[in-house]
């Protein structure tokens, strides 16, 4: 670990996204790793929460976002949203005025946008990464510490 702020963890592979993407590791600032809807390795867990690493590319740079804890893909989107950790996403342009439901499903996909949180603004989304992480020893006690805190992110000394 380059220092104590900072974690590594390792991405699972993902054979369902378009094309392949091998397990690969990440280091991030502890401040971007967020503690709600935590839940500890063998806790009642029935809509199997689990940690993913959200990331985004543009061009050839790859910038890392955040990890949260949700059930699904899209549920990791919204939560990273009502967090604010992808505000720099966010589509603050003006929409055409007076368009049909056709034209306005249009205006979207042709500038990549998706609806995300909890009120369902618009974010750029062609680039975006969302996977499944791997939870090591040093993240799980982290996560625990935090939880009992209730602490919103790792970002605190032991």
């Amino acid at each position: 670990m380059p220092n104590s702020d900072n974690f590594t963890f390792k991405t699972k592979e993902n054979h369902y996204s378009p094309g392949f993407m091998p397990s690969f590791e990440i280091t991030l600032h502890a401040k971007k790793f967020l503690t709600s809807n935590f839940i500890a390795p063998g806790a009642y867990n029935p809509h199997n929460t689990r940690p993913f690493y959200i990331g985004y590319q543009s061009g050839f740079e790859f910038t890392d976002l955040c990890v949260v804890w949700a059930n699904n893909e899209n549920e990791a989107l919204d939560c990273a949203v009502d967090s604010d950790m992808m505000d720099r996403l966010l589509f603050t342009d003006p929409i055409p005025e007076n368009l049909t439901d056709d034209e306005y499903q249009e205006f979207i996909e042709k500038n990549g946008l998706i609806h995300l949180g909890n009120a369902s603004e618009l974010f750029f989304g062609e680039n975006i990464k969302v996977l499944e992480i791997e939870l090591n020893t040093d993240l799980l006690i982290k996560y625990i510490r935090a939880e009992e805190r209730a602490l919103d992110n790792l970002d605190f000394l032991d």
